[in-house]
């Protein structure tokens, strides 16, 4: 309401000013690292799926295993190149 701001108050928003420029700066740079990380998750994860539907192709058209065994154990599977894929990332 009219208050006069002094040096002092512009030196003071300018360092929080900078200071907030830093934190931004911070959280981009975890946001690239985190898309990038997401990035070569669905690589890895495309790629054990491409293997994954072959293999189940082989097996079905092998007479391996049943239709009916193959969807009662397929979210196991799955699951598992997921876990699989997530620690080739690590």
């Amino acid at each position: 309401m009219g208050e006069v701001l002094h040096e002092v108050d512009f030196n003071q928003l300018k360092i929080e000013n900078e200071q907030y420029l830093e934190k931004i700066d911070e959280k981009n740079q975890e946001l690239l690292r985190l898309k990038l990380m997401a990035g070569n998750t669905l690589q890895v994860l495309n790629l054990y799926k491409v293997d994954f539907q072959f293999t189940h192709y082989s097996c079905f058209r092998s007479g391996y295993v049943s239709k009916r065994i193959n969807f009662q154990i397929l979210p196991d599977i799955f699951y598992s190149f997921l876990f699989s894929a997530v620690d080739h990332l690590n």
